[in-house]
């Protein structure tokens, strides 16, 4: 287990934005948080990644480092390609050197080691972001929406290279999206949360291996189901 939450409760003034909300992330999978937009999911993100304390529950984290790739790439927009990867690494940089340029590699940008961010297409400047928050070597990795605004043949090419970076950590993921296609294409377990105040209305594991998920199996179809008919209500 990496995160464990039990009835979390969080507001801003007199709004309550999460209510008795309860998760356990397990270590080493990829966990999708859905729901609708504007119903909590950024603020149980910063409570995760501790910018937010709770009002009421219990929250135990196991994991001692926690990197993010947000909704906008965040990139350093003086520093060119590598710099920005090489920045989150501590230690000396010349150790880091070839790890670096093999990321680089990985993610789709060799050719583009020197460019800075305004030089690159947003699928390209998301694809730094990861490069990133994987170079940091983080035990859990926290996805907040990254393919929002990229169009569904760059979405699908990201989905297969998150899943390429995630075997080869084999770190924990927490995925936040608000698309039910998306979480169906990139996770072992799916939480639903309802409208604010947000709590968990439905929770499943999916068998069917990420590497076979372009095709909606019985199993994705029935879950697909279940989500659109849940979240429709």
């Amino acid at each position: 287990m990496a995160i464990r939450i039990n009835n979390l409760t969080k507001s801003f003034d007199d709004k309550l934005v999460l209510h008795d909300l309860s998760i356990t992330i397990e270590k080493g999978m990829i966990h999708t948080i859905l729901g609708p937009s504007g119903c909590g999911k950024s603020t149980l993100l910063n409570i995760i990644n501790g910018t937010l304390i709770p009002d009421a529950g219990d929250f135990e984290i196991h994991d001692e480092l926690i990197s993010q790739v947000f909704q906008e790439h965040r990139l350093l927009p003086w520093k060119t390609i590598t710099e920005n990867i090489e920045y989150v690494i501590s230690g000396h940089k010349d150790k880091h050197r070839e790890e670096v340029k093999e990321l680089i590699r990985q993610v789709g940008l060799k050719g583009s080691e020197e460019k800075y961010p305004h030089q690159l297409s947003g699928g390209m400047q998301q694809r730094c972001a990861l490069a990133r928050a994987f170079a940091l070597n983080a035990s859990t990795i926290i996805l907040d929406e990254p393919f929002k605004g990229l169009d569904q043949k760059i979405k699908r090419q990201m989905i297969a290279l998150l899943v390429k970076l995630w075997k080869q950590q084999k770190g924990t993921i927490i995925f936040v999206t608000h698309d039910v296609d998306e979480a169906l294409a990139f996770s072992h377990h799916i939480n639903l949360l309802s409208d604010a105040p947000a709590k968990v209305i439905y929770n499943t594991t999916i068998k069917t291996p990420l590497e076979d998920r372009e095709k909606l199996s019985d199993e994705l179809l029935s879950i697909k189901n279940t989500l659109t008919g849940l979240i429709n209500l």
